[in-house]
């Protein structure tokens, strides 16, 4: 089985370059290599370094090839992590919207409908004295809140209307141009031996590719869009 001489990672027969390292495979590690403390991740920050050390054991050296290679494959999705943050879909916040301008606006109004009925005498409600002022005072607030916010989901659900059109014509040409490279044997599908590995490398590639075709996207757009919408494609024969 070939090593690299520099993550000191093993690999199955045929590969011949490091795709973390970008160095020539050997077939054998002089020992003098194989006892040196392998590098995991380069240019990691100080957060993604101290999680990725409180997941690793304390005697490195002892570590299994395979145990190796889970450490090198969780920090590389620590950084990836780190370098797409969690991007929220406008068609998801729209939803949001939408779901709770109306609730609120029902509710706001009904209550409000409910005291001014009340203060004119046409329902009387089980409130005396000074309480039935300050229940009044509080709940006539509260309902106006409701009013108030219902109104500005109302607004951000018309605002956010085109905004998602926009978003799902961008995500219609990002999928077509991962199904493009796809077909053009641009992206392989991963050995169903190395999966994991070989799949989260793959996702890095298609991630990087898209922001290169498609510049100025969110930040975390293109992982969002390659994790969502590319994994049937990358799975492809």
């Amino acid at each position: 089985m070939p090593w690299c001489p520099k993550c000191k990672l093993e690999y199955v027969e045929g590969k011949t370059i490091c795709p973390d390292c970008n160095v020539e495979l050997v077939e054998k590690l002089n020992e003098e290599e194989e006892s040196f403390e392998p590098e995991l991740v380069n240019d990691l920050s100080d957060e993604v370094t101290k999680a990725l050390e409180e997941e690793m054991p304390q005697d490195i050296e002892k570590l299994s090839t395979e145990e190796m290679e889970a450490i090198m494959l969780r920090a590389e999705q620590l950084k990836n992590f780190e370098e797409n943050p969690v991007y929220k879909s406008k068609k998801d916040k729209l939803l949001n919207n939408k779901s709770a301008y109306g609730v609120l606006i029902v509710s706001g109004f009904l209550g409000l409908a409910v005291i001014i009925l009340d203060i004119f005498g046409v329902i009387t409600l089980p409130l005396a004295g000074s309480s039935r002022t300050l229940t009044f005072i509080v709940l006539g607030v509260l309902f106006l809140v409701f009013l108030l916010t219902g109104f500005v989901s109302l607004g951000s659900v018309k605002r956010l209307k085109p905004e998602v059109e926009k978003e799902e014509k961008l995500i219609n040409d990002i999928v077509e141009f991962i199904k493009q490279n796809k077909a053009a044997g641009t992206y392989k599908k991963p050995n169903p031996e190395n999966y994991e590995s070989e799949y989260l490398e793959l996702n890095n590639k298609v991630v990087s590719d898209v922001k290169e075709a498609f510049p100025d996207l969110e930040p975390g757009f293109a992982y969002y869009v390659v994790d969502r919408f590319a994994g049937d494609i990358l799975d492809e024969d």
